[in-house]
């Protein structure tokens, strides 16, 4: 079996679905059994058909449960144009008031970390400047790029030119430089403009 079978993926397909329909297994050889997701996000209609209040259109999963010291609970995610968000709501009443608090609670705080946090890159390929690199016969400039864009995760107000990278840079690159040998680290600072 790949290790992408038992990974995160397989656990976030499973978890995003409203329905789950489970084929035939040894200890019930003749009938398809049906799972139904308790976790109301998901779902864009109730059980009679009619719209689901607690739908939230971003939501990917997780889990509701419930204990009697615990209360009713729901670990829950979402994902808003690659800005994924993952809440943890305990303690919360049934029903209060014909409310489901668990869902109530969880998409105030979706919204809030929707509303007032955002994903900002600040570093992008290509924006880094040459290096000097010294030869054993002269100094050249070699293009040095980041693996991968940097991201950070800011107030939602906060311009992502007001992060400015720190480069240090080892002060003695020598040739031979082979690929994946590491040139500069960066240190990220905000600073205001």
């Amino acid at each position: 079996m790949e290790d992408t079978l038992c990974g995160n993926d397989v656990f976030r397909e499973l978890a995003r679905r409203d329905v789950f329909l489970l084929p035939p297994t040894n200890k019930h050889p003749d009938d398809y059994r049906s799972f139904v997701n308790t976790n109301l996000l998901l779902r864009i209609n109730d059980s009679d058909g009619y719209p689901n209040r607690y739908f939230f259109r971003y939501a990917t999963g997780m889990k509701t449960g419930f204990t009697t010291p615990a209360g009713s609970c729901l670990i829950a995610s979402a994902n808003r144009n690659g800005f994924e968000l993952i809440t943890v709501v305990l303690g919360a009443n049934r029903e209060n008031g014909g409310v489901r608090e668990r869902y109530q609670d969880t998409i105030a705080l979706f919204n809030y970390g929707y509303s007032n946090y955002a994903i900002r890159a600040i570093v992008r390929e290509g924006e880094l400047d040459p290096i000097r690199v010294n030869g054993i016969v002269s100094r050249r400039y070699l293009n040095v790029d980041v693996e991968e864009r940097v991201f950070v995760l800011v107030r939602r107000y906060i311009r992502s030119d007001r992060f400015v990278p720190r480069i240090e840079t080892n002060e003695n690159i020598k040739t031979p430089i082979r690929k994946g040998d590491v040139v500069r680290n960066s240190n990220i600072s905000y600073r205001w403009k």
